[in-house]
């Protein structure tokens, strides 16, 4: 021990005390390869697949995704039978391709579907429709007795008025149609066979046939029929007794026919 009163002993380090580090060790080897990412020129427009649970997928699945045409398929991985629509499900269990909207809460909103039209020439963009546009439409198609063919087999739609005539009105007058393929046919023969006109007005293709307070559901094809036409019905009018016929031609006791005699007949017309 010298004067200081120090000994030759060197302390070791205290905590907390730093130290500068080593040099950096040698680099370790090349991980995988990761998977391409989208390609800006067609790749990002490839149709994509998930299965139920959401699971993306190479192949057909349950949910698929066509970014390129903006459209998406259930239960098939492509559009079905020339199609366009932008959505499209197609199921073997019974109900499956069905929507259904559920509406909940203390309010009076009831579920349902909308339909909304413009002319505007880009999406969210507003221009007045016209006269004949078409603003709802709902389609049924079904395979044909041949086994082969798909007609359209009746549509129920929504429309502007042909006779409407547009000068800045804050409103859209509609008028609803119905159009239906008789038994005869032919293919895509659907014709109008009902309208209620933007006054509230119901005009039919036959005629107007009209139950009792009796009168089954299941009977309704049993009432009296009222239809019009040119000229007397005798002769050219199928009837049953009770069923009545107005002449728009018009003449003293022969303007209003009813049928007295003859079930499914065109005779027996009698004018009032």
């Amino acid at each position: 021990m010298d004067d200081s009163g120090e000994s030759g002993f060197i302390p070791g380090p205290s905590p907390g005390d730093t130290f500068p580090g080593g040099p950096p060790g040698p680099t370790g080897p090349t991980g995988p390869t990761g998977p391409a990412g989208p390609s800006p020129t067609g790749a990002a427009n490839a149709v994509a697949y998930f299965n139920p649970a959401g699971t993306a997928l190479t192949s057909d699945a349950a949910i698929a995704v066509d970014p390129g045409a903006q459209r998406l398929f259930l239960g098939s991985p492509t559009a079905l039978h020339g199609s366009n629509a932008g959505l499209q499900a197609s199921y073997t269990v019974a109900n499956r391709a069905q929507f259904r909207g559920n509406q909940y809460g203390a309010n009076n909103a009831g579920a349902g579907i909308t339909g909304f039209k413009s002319r505007g020439l880009t999406i969210g963009s507003f221009a007045a429709c016209v006269a004949g546009d078409l603003i709802f439409r709902a389609t049924a198609i079904g395979v044909a007795p041949d086994g082969a063919s798909i007609p359209l087999a009746g549509t129920l739609s929504v429309q502007v008025p042909a006779g409407f005539v547009s000068a800045g009105q804050a409103w859209l007058p509609t008028e609803f149609e119905v159009a239906l393929v008789p038994l005869l046919g032919p293919a895509n023969g659907r014709r109008v066979s009902f309208v209620v006109t933007s006054e509230g007005e119901a005009q039919t293709l036959r005629g107007v046939r009209a139950g009792g307070p009796a009168t089954l559901p299941t009977a309704m094809a049993s009432g009296a029929l009222w239809s019009s036409g040119t000229g007397a019905p005798n002769g050219t009018i199928l009837g049953s007794p009770g069923d009545l016929y107005t002449d728009q031609a018009g003449a003293f006791a022969a303007t209003l026919w009813v049928k007295e005699s003859g079930v499914a007949t065109n005779t027996g017309w009698v004018g009032k």
